[in-house]
């Protein structure tokens, strides 16, 4: 019983392998290739070419025993594992048995390894595909550079651990946006990441979902009156506790109440009469705002913003974030810069509003 289970298992693992190869197929077809620059479409291919199971560097007599077996139940594979195991325990001088449940259970593991690093090059031919526009915009723009072949080896050795669909999701999109531009991503973030729990990453997300966003250097959560180091975002989920945890896997600073210097404007209205300042926007949940100044004691004035700073990890790692709106913050941020005579003023789409106080947190 045990062992028709454990075939079942296996043969389901095998199953696995197969979308993947149609996806990247379809990906470089006639349909999508056009609009993939030819350095991009040469960091997927070098990528995949080492990532996927097409590029397997482990005897491939074994995994296709395996698969045949696990298929047919075939004898072919029966005498493949026996072999393998009385030649490694005449090696070893141990007992045959033992060495044909150790080389079926490395092929396996290495089984389920391949299986998770095809997922994940799913998931980064799925992110390619779907921002394929912007990709060819950007390349454009700034050609990018082959893909390192130490940070490959490096997302390899991390990635192919990883099984949850959420974290296969996170190290996909890693994927891509290395692919699309390399150096957007540390061998340091990757490890980082590969260390995240499901209850960290969570974490992280939420922080992610409050940051603001005045220059690539600086992504930081303003911690409002008070400081975070004294639990003022603790009613948002960001506790001393929480703070802790992410600072102690690298991704925010250790101090929580650093500040950055920021020069608002877009303009400022007295008696009718308008001046003009130094546009600095600002992005808060993926959406660019300005701060307008509303009297004539703000106008001019330099502001430091106190908060949470993210490290240049958490950084690299809050672009792969999906942000979603955290209760209130959305609104206490914009009571906090009211109460320093500016209003936020979103101009993302050419056409600025301005933001309610009043309104539910998905609207800021």
């Amino acid at each position: 019983m045990g062992d028709e289970s454990n075939i079942a298992k296996e043969s389901d693992i095998f199953e696995e392998f197969n979308p993947v190869s149609q996806l990247i197929t379809d990906l470089v077809g006639d349909a999508v290739a056009p609009v993939i620059p030819a350095p991009v479409k040469r960091n997927l291919f070098k990528a995949f070419g080492q990532l996927c199971s097409a590029a397997i560097e482990i005897p491939f007599a074994l995994l296709s025993g395996m698969a045949n077996e696990r298929r047919a139940e075939s004898e072919a594979r029966v005498k493949l594992i026996d072999t393998a195991a009385v030649q490694i325990a005449n090696q070893m001088q141990t007992d045959p048995e033992y060495a044909r449940v150790a080389v079926q259970k490395y092929g396996k593991r290495i089984l389920r390894e391949q299986v998770n690093l095809d997922l994940i090059c799913k998931e980064a031919a799925n992110d390619i595909r779907d921002t394929s526009h912007s990709v060819g915009q950007s390349a454009q723009e700034e050609p990018p550079n082959l893909i390192d072949d130490d940070w490959l080896n490096a997302f390899e050795v991390e990635a192919r651990l990883k099984s949850t669909a959420e974290m296969q999701a996170y190290f996909g999109r890693v994927l891509s946006g290395e692919i699309i531009r390399p150096g957007s991503f540390s061998t340091r973030t990757v490890r980082i990441l590969a260390s995240l729990d499901q209850e960290t990453a969570g974490h992280f997300a939420r922080l992610c979902s409050m940051c603001i966003s005045t220059s690539p250097e600086d992504v930081r959560v303003v911690s409002l009156e008070g400081s975070a180091a004294e639990n003022t975002l603790q009613e948002y989920g960001l506790s001393f506790a929480t703070l802790n945890l992410l600072n102690e896997h690298g991704l925010v600073i250790s101090d929580y109440n650093s500040w950055k210097k920021f020069l608002p404007c877009i303009e400022v209205r007295v008696n009718g009469a308008e001046k003009q300042g130094i546009c600095m926007p600002l992005i808060f949940r993926g959406r660019h705002f300005t701060l307008e100044q509303t009297s004539r004691a703000s106008f001019g004035k330099v502001i430091k913003m106190y908060g949470v700073a993210l490290t240049m990890s958490g950084r690299e790692l809050s672009k792969i974030v999906k942000v979603e709106p955290v209760d209130n913050y959305s609104q206490e941020l914009a009571r906090y810069f009211q109460q320093r005579g500016l209003r936020m003023v979103e101009g993302g789409d050419g056409n600025p509003k301005n933001v309610s106080l009043d309104a539910s947190p998905e609207s800021v």
